[in-house]
């Protein structure tokens, strides 16, 4: 925590101490949980042998798993990591990640055209070359979430 969020909660802290203990402690349950819903790690690790790499999350344009292995997908290139897409979803949902395929969680921000074909669905990424297909029980959910 750095340290202006730490003189936040304890400013909060204070003024919850001011109220009747049952609203002081709820409101503090409810400020926690945010806090813990909120922070998803800036960075993602990729083991290569014995070396750990760290990927800032900003870069990741979005996840794919193929060949029972999970990648992280920059613009530059792919890396391997551990989590699953299932847990990557959970762990990165709030961090602007989307599920739109049972392979594939995109970064939303990193989406600049949707496009309808025969196949279904498809979105290409601001790269310009990358083009990713969309679930058709999740292109809905996806357009929603794009404001569409």
């Amino acid at each position: 925590m750095r340290d202006d969020e730490l003189a936040r909660a304890l400013d909060k802290l204070d003024r919850l101490r001011e109220l009747p203990a049952v609203d002081a402690q709820a409101r503090l349950a409810r400020a926690m949980a945010g806090i813990l819903e909120a922070r998803a790690p800036e960075r993602i690790a990729s083991r290569l042998g014995d070396r750990i790499q760290l990927i800032e999350l900003d870069r990741i344009t979005h996840f794919v798993a193929e060949d029972k292995l999970t990648y992280a997908m920059t613009v530059e290139r792919s890396y391997v990591v551990e989590p699953t897409i299932a847990e990557l979803e959970q762990r990165y949902a709030r961090a602007g990640f989307f599920r739109i395929h049972r392979a594939t969680l995109v970064r939303l921000s990193a989406i600049a055209e949707l496009t309808s074909t025969a196949d279904g669905t498809r979105v290409r990424l601001g790269d310009g070359r990358t083009e990713l297909l969309v679930a058709r029980e999740r292109a809905r959910a996806l357009k929603d979430r794009l404001g569409l």
